[in-house]
This record gives C-alpha cells, sequence and structure tokens, in this order.
C-alpha cells in the first residue's frame, strides 16, 4: 500500500490542507532506489518523507489522521476517525489516494457531519504499465468503478466495497515509545548496545514468551523488557529507553517489507549521528512498493545525500501548510540546510516573545 495524495478539512487542526506524495521528474542517480511501481517506471511516488517544523506544527497530528484514516478503512469503523473531527457541527472531510497490490488506484473520499458519515465516494481504477499517477487520476474521472452513498440504508453496503487487500503499516508516536509486541532480540541488542555501552548483552527469556532479559557489564542487575514495557526502569537513560522503541519501529519494517511506516519524534534524546544511522538502516530495510515517514528536528539531515523531493516542512500560522522544497528550490546548487536557516520556508519558530521577556528583565536590573 501506497499513499499518493491526503486531503483533509475540519480533521485535527488540518483545514484545507492537502499534500501529494508524487513526483514528476525522473531523477538520475538518485541515492533512494525504486521510488517507482515495480514493472511501471513512469508511476512515480516519494518512498522516503522527511517531515519537520516547528512545534505544534503538525507532524504528529498528520501521522495521528493516517493511522485513524487506514484503521477506517481496514476495518470500515467509523469511530477510527470520528474522534479527529474538530467541530462536530461542521462538515469534517477527508479524500484519500492509495495504491494497492502495485496495480490498482483508489480514491475514497468521505464526509461526516454531527457524528455520523453522511457521504462516501470510492474510486478505483487499473494502473497499465505506461501510466504515470497523473493519468490514472484523469482516469479516475473518466473510466472507473464508484459507489456513492449520501443516506445510512446503504452505508455498509458501501463500505464493503473497500476491498483493500494489501493494509500494513505501523505507526510510534511520543507516548507510545515501549509498547509493542513486534521486537527482534537481534535488532533490540544492536540499537541498545550502541545507545548504552554499559550494557553487556540482550538475551530472549526461555521462561516467558516475548520477554528479554538486558545484562550490564560488571554488574549483576538485570533488566527486564515483557511485551514491550520495562519493568524496572531505573538504571535505563531516557535515550536507551527511547531506543525499545526505536527497535520495534526498525523490527516492523523488517517484518512488513511492503507497508506504511510512521516514526514521530523518537529521537529526542539520541545523539544526531547516531539518529542518522539507524534512520539509514531504516531506508534500507524498506520494501520496494514501501513509504517512510519520518518527523524530526535534527537539522543534520538536510546534509545528507537524499533527494530535495524527500523533506516536507509543515508550518502553522491561521493553519497547517505543507511546504515542499522542490518547489521553491529549483537549482541542484542550493543547500537546503541554508535555506531552512535562513527561513526561507517560514518554518523557524518566533522566539519574539522570549526574546522581549529577556530584554525586559534586563531593562529591569
Amino acid at each position: 500500500m501506497i499513499i499518493m495524495n491526503l486531503e483533509l478539512d475540519n480533521i485535527l487542526g488540518f483545514e484545507d490542507f492537502k499534500i501529494n506524495f508524487s513526483y514528476p521528474k525522473k531523477i538520475v542517480n538518485t541515492s533512494i532506489p525504486f521510488e517507482y511501481l515495480e514493472e511501471k517506471p513512469n508511476f512515480r511516488f516519494k518512498r522516503v518523507n522527511i517531515i519537520m517544523g516547528a512545534n505544534a506544527s503538525g507532524k504528529t497530528s498528520l501521522g495521528r489522521v493516517m493511522k485513524g484514516i487506514f484503521n477506517f478503512v481496514d476495518t470500515k469503523v467509523i469511530n477510527s476517525v470520528i474522534p479527529l473531527i474538530a467541530n462536530n457541527q461542521k462538515e469534517a472531510f477527508f479524500k484519500i489516494d492509495l495504491v494497492s497490490e502495485g496495480k490498482y488506484l483508489w480514491n475514497i473520499e468521505c464526509i461526516f457531519f454531527d457524528k455520523a458519515l453522511k457521504t462516501l465516494i470510492i474510486k478505483k481504477c487499473k494502473i497499465n504499465k505506461t501510466d504515470n499517477y497523473e493519468k490514472c487520476k484523469e482516469k479516475l474521472e473518466i473510466v472507473y468503478e464508484e459507489f456513492n452513498i449520501n443516506n445510512d440504508l446503504n452505508i455498509l453496503e458501501g463500505l464493503k466495497k473497500i476491498n483493500i487487500k494489501d493494509l500494513h503499516w505501523g505507526f510510534t508516536f511520543p507516548d507510545t515509545l515501549v509498547r509493542g509486541h513486534l521486537i527482534s532480540n537481534k535488532l533490540l541488542d544492536i540499537v541498545l548496545r550502541t545507545l548504552d555501552p554499559s550494557i553487556e548483552s540482550i538475551k530472549e527469556s526461555n521462561e516467558a514468551k516475548n520477554t528479554f532479559l538486558i545484562s550490564f557489564k560488571n554488574s549483576d542487575e538485570k533488566i527486564i523488557i515483557q511485551d514491550g514495557e520495562i519493568v524496572n526502569k531505573n538504571r535505563l537513560s531516557s535515550g536507551t529507553l527511547e531506543g525499545i522503541s526505536i527497535a520495534r519501529s526498525l523490527s516492523a519494517i523488517n517484518a512488513l517489507r511492503e507497508g506504511i511506516h510512521y516514526i514521530d519524534e523518537n529521537f529526542s534524546y539520541i545523539q544526531s549521528d547516531v539518529e542518522i544511522a539507524i534512520f539509514n538502516l531504516m531506508i534500507e530495510m524498506l520494501g520496494k512498493e514501501s513509504q517512510l515517514f519520518f518527523t524530526t528536528h535534527n537539522m543534520e539531515l538536510l546534509d545528507m545525500n537524499l533527494p530535495i523531493h524527500s523533506f516536507l516542512f509543515l508550518k502553522k500560522s491561521e493553519k497547517i501548510t505543507p511546504v515542499k522544497p522542490e518547489s521553491i528550490i529549483k537549482r541542484n546548487n542550493q543547500s537546503l540546510k541554508n535555506a531552512v536557516e535562513n527561513d526561507v520556508f517560514g518554518t523557524i519558530p518566533n522566539t519574539f516573545l522570549l526574546e522581549e521577556y529577556a530584554s525586559e528583565l534586563m531593562t529591569d536590573e
């Protein structure tokens, strides 16, 4: 499954929000291979998406919305979306384009009002060998399978029409750092020993299922991780605790090769060079028709050898707005990092109030 386009209105903090994950021009010698459907090289999509922006600019919210929509598409339960609606007394809307099985383009449009699904439009077309995304979008408007409901009587029948077969995704947010059941012993060992040199080994328990024992050098103390939860966490640093979540995310990417992965700010306590090394490993693990969404504040990622379209900036003034750097920076010799530092995209946080208060303190002295 691949997400190509997302439009939102009255969903969390998103109003009249539109973001597209295709790119029109083929890139020669790119550092991100397979940014197209297998055997359909004209149908290009962004496999790696680094999302940056100030606090409260919508990075975490975007992931929560995607997760809610995927749950809705999978379970057909509207309560996956209803809690995300900002104002239930106004129409809320989402439209999403998804690729399934590497051969179908789906367009799903939903309008909600007063905690109910009022309109559902489903369109689907086959992706031919020479098609690009733009051509398929045109086909959806001409030759497609469509089911449109606008009353409660046939809502269940309409939802059954959404039969996407390859729904696979993984989401990791800061408030779910140590939860989850899919952890590879090898990846947990590699990540935690990278973050904490005092760890001697990490072994899977023979006595309890999905339980790991962390042993330390020159100490008999052991840390127990059971079902992703740390039984006695006082011995571990904040960065090492984050490492458990990171190991889980890596394990999910490794196990679910073809899917969507959203990693939201899991590196708050981890050194920049370690974050970059782990991020590179995530890219290496991705399946050919998978997408990685990675939110960060780490400016050093801007110096990585990645296509400029791999970066997305979110900014918030009256509403959340996406900024694609490739639409602003046109020359290959322009530095993306310099552009961000010079606030070309308008994403640097406003520190005026802090500076004004500091000035007042100096005046008082």
